[in-house]
């Protein structure tokens, strides 16, 4: 039944649908995610952003730790499904890693503002880059249904946990919690892990500096927030691209990604207002 409903997207597929959903899918990438919550971080609220940053990060680990213990084939390796856009769809298929991350961000957005705005669109987004995934069939229906259950799921979780956890120890827990996941490095080879694990340390690393010597203020004229956007990610781009030079091995991927989270929320927020941007 799963065939045959890929099959049948399969047969309306078009140039303009194909071009219309790959940017559709795009919605729902890591990169995305990545810009988005760095806009609400610098320009909007800091505390939202690092909350959020934290709930796609702790999905994104989540969603590839289920696709390991699964091991699901995606419709690609089927002769009669003509996949599209498969860059975008490595490693196992179960769950759907767009799907979830995309529900696990809008999802806590719904219920952070509880506006009707949100829902409407947060509702839209996942539903779309749920179908997107589809018809370009990288993934089968299960793995999108469950994708976004599975992100609905983790901020639910997650809210539960921060009530019953007071403040202050929810501090000594982040810092237990990436002791922990730091020293599963030692015994897992994985490059996912890696960038997870190594950016999230940076990112709370940052974040707690930020606010003891920084405190910076987020809110500034339009103007002023589009040259903080730009000056921030030519900033992180800037940082990649000298990591990239470097040879590809463990301990450089570590730093280069432990570099980009640790700048995204301490070296960059101190250079805006070193330049009165923030």
């Amino acid at each position: 039944m799963e065939l045959d409903f890929l099959l049948l997207l399969q047969n309306i597929s078009n140039p303009i649908l194909d071009k219309l959903f790959i940017i559709v899918t795009n919605i729902g990438s890591e990169y995305f995610y990545f810009i988005a919550i760095l806009l609400i971080y610098w320009c909007i609220d800091k505390t939202i952003g690092i909350k959020v940053l934290f709930i796609v990060v702790a999905s994104s680990f989540i969603n590839d730790l289920v696709k390991g213990l699964f091991k699901a084939e995606r419709p690609i390796s089927l002769d009669e499904i003509n996949s599209l856009y498969v860059k975008s769809a490595p490693g196992y298929s179960f769950p759907s890693g767009h799907s979830q991350i995309s529900a696990s961000f809008w999802f806590y957005l719904m219920t952070k503002f509880n506006r009707k705005i949100f829902y409407i669109i947060g509702s839209i987004i996942m539903i779309l880059v749920g179908f997107s995934r589809l018809y370009l069939r990288v993934h089968w229906p299960r793995d999108v249904f469950f994708g976004l259950i599975l992100g609905v799921f983790i901020v639910l979780l997650i809210k539960v946990v921060k009530k019953k956890v007071k403040i202050g120890e929810s501090i000594l827990l982040y810092f237990m919690l990436l002791i922990i996941l730091n020293l599963i490095l030692f015994f897992v080879s994985n490059n996912i892990y890696t960038i997870v694990i190594s950016s999230l340390t940076g990112i709370l690393i940052g974040y707690m500096l930020e606010n003891k010597f920084i405190n910076f203020n987020e809110s500034s004229t339009f103007i002023r927030q589009v040259i903080k956007l730009i000056l921030g990610l030519s900033i992180i781009l800037v940082i990649f691209i000298l990591f990239n030079l470097l040879p590809s091995i463990g301990i450089i991927d570590y730093l280069k990604f432990l570099m980009i989270g640790f700048t995204s929320t301490f070296v960059i927020p101190y250079v805006f207002t070193k330049l009165n941007l923030a």
